[in-house]
Formats: structure tokens, sequence, C-alpha cells
């Protein structure tokens, strides 16, 4: 095995980048190299990519970057979670790969998965090393189901909630598989409302997220990952979720 510390730029520019995209195939998008490439438009220094390789065969790949004297994970405020892809084997090549660079000296990685390699195999290695390197876990959102749950509601309640729909004029739910333009614009006029338009904080206000969330819809779309839906009442479209 044999690792290198390499530029994103120089990783994209090699065929490197196709086996990385393999290597995520069927990770969450997030964990892309795609969404790692935008989200990279977020941060001040070249981005940088430890990849680990057993003879010809890239086996994992981990984006990180510089700030100042420490190695950050590679993410944005848009960026729902981090993780390392690869083969665990290749966890002690990344290390190898990062512990070359002497232009830093502490590791902060950031909303990791606690069975990931990052957090089981990855402070192991640094510890021999006498390396600082801080591994914060990723807060899980679980969810359960709930059978029974509608029939459990009261007569009262459901009769509310129908009458509030007929008020509305009627409540659909709208999905596209494939979003184009022009739905996605109306996705993010309907997100800029309210609030969030007048507080800066909407997605249209930072031409990054708006770069980024544009090019993840026409990216994840084409490959049948990314749909786009939309709550209509009376026809018209009032609420959305990407």
């Amino acid at each position: 095995m044999h690792s290198a510390l390499i530029g994103l730029a120089d990783a994209r520019r090699s065929p490197d980048w196709v086996r990385w995209r393999s290597l995520t195939e069927k990770a969450p998008p997030f964990l892309s190299p795609e969404f790692f490439t935008l989200a990279a438009r977020f941060v001040e220094t070249e981005p940088l990519v430890a990849e680990a390789w057993d003879r010809e065969e890239l086996i994992g790949a981990l984006p990180v970057v510089r700030e100042g004297d420490r190695l950050v994970a590679l993410r944005c405020d848009y960026t729902p979670g981090y993780d390392y892809c690869g083969s665990e084997e290749g966890v002690a090549s990344i290390w190898e790969a990062l512990l070359a660079d002497p232009t830093w000296s502490e590791l902060d990685l950031a909303k990791i998965p606690a069975t990931s390699p990052l957090a089981t195999r990855l402070p192991i290695l640094a510890n021999a090393a006498g390396c600082p390197v801080v591994i914060r876990s990723d807060s899980r959102h679980p969810y359960f189901a709930l059978p029974g749950f509608e029939a459990a509601l009261s007569p009262k309640f459901l009769a509310n909630l129908q009458r509030c729909a007929r008020k509305a004029g009627g409540i659909e739910l709208e999905r596209i598989a494939i979003p184009d333009r022009a739905a996605f614009d109306e996705a993010l006029e309907i997100e800029a409302k309210a609030w969030k338009r007048a507080a800066g904080t909407s997605i249209e206000a930072d031409p990054r997220a708006t770069h980024l969330f544009r090019a993840l819809s026409r990216l994840l779309g084409r490959r049948h990952h990314g749909e786009l839906y939309f709550l209509r009442a009376a026809g018209r479209r009032i609420a959305t979720l990407f």
C-alpha cells in the first residue's frame, strides 16, 4: 500500500477522480467528490485529499483543508455530515499521508459517525504517533415508526384537518424526480420567503450556496438521487423540500 496528500484540484484532473467517485457510489451524496468540490468554494485555502492506494487501486480518500496549523474536515455550513469513504485498511495509509505533511500540528474532524473508522481506528494511530487528534461525533436524528398513529387521532382533530384542507382549496403533494431550472428557481423563492430573506439567511442570499444547490439539483437529479417536492394549496405551490 502507498499514500499521497494532493490538492483537490489535482485530483479532479487525474484518474483518481473516477476511482474516488466509484468509492462513494453507495455513500450519501454529501460524501461524493462532487459535493466536496462544491463545499471547497466556502473555504479560503486550497483543499487537500489524502489518498490510500493498493497497487493501482484507490482504496480510500479523505478531503481536508488547512486552517492555520490545523487540518480540518472539508465541509461547509450546508454539509450534513462527514466521513471517510474506503476500506478500513486504507485508514492507516491515509494517516501516513497526513503524518508526512509537517505543516499541521492538530487534526480536527467534526460530525463523524461513532462507528466510522475515523472514530475507532484513526485516534489509535494518532495516539501511537503522539499527535493530537480531535474527533467530534455526529449528533444523529433517529426516527421510529408509529403504527396505528393516525387511527389514534381524535375524530375532532381529523375533522379540523379536513376543514383546513377544504378552506385552503385542497392540498396536494407534487414530486419532481428530475428538477429543472424553473422549478428550482421557484423552490428558492419559496425558501427565501417569510423571515429568511429579511434576515439575509436564505440560500439565494449567498451566491456560493445558490451555486451549490443548483449544481446538486442537476447532478443528483440526473442520477435519480435528488427529488424536489412542493406542497400545493388550491393549485399554488406554498412549501418545498429538496
